[in-house]
């Protein structure tokens, strides 16, 4: 699943809703989604949740300030969570786009060689 919502603009005309559903989307459905899989990694014992990021989360550009803000929440809120739950043999993995190389599995899936 691919959750994202691109805006570039200036931060003076970026509306509040249009900064909402960008962090709805791009921030909140993060969360959604990693609450939806950590109970199973929980029975599991153990796996990882790999999220990928924009380069965009470390290094802003310009009229892309709101956009940014984004990613930059997610890197954090993957930081902080990977500190939670890496006593359980557990681990959240946050890689850049530029930094994977897909490969097909015998299922048709993505793999993330990271």
């Amino acid at each position: 699943m691919i959750m994202n919502i691109f805006l570039v603009g200036a931060v003076e005309e970026t509306s509040i809703s249009q900064a909402q559903a960008l962090f709805d989307t791009n921030v909140l459905g993060v969360l959604r989604m990693i609450q939806a899989v950590l109970p199973g990694k929980r029975r599991q014992g153990s796996g990882q949740i790999v999220n990928i990021n924009s380069i965009l989360g470390f290094l802003p550009a310009p009229f892309m300030a709101v956009y940014v803000s984004t990613k930059h929440a997610i890197e954090a809120l993957l930081e902080s969570l990977d500190h939670e739950v890496r006593a359980r043999d557990r681990r959240v993995v946050d890689r850049r786009a530029r930094e994977v190389v897909g490969q097909s599995t015998e299922h048709g899936a993505l793999r993330a060689e990271i």
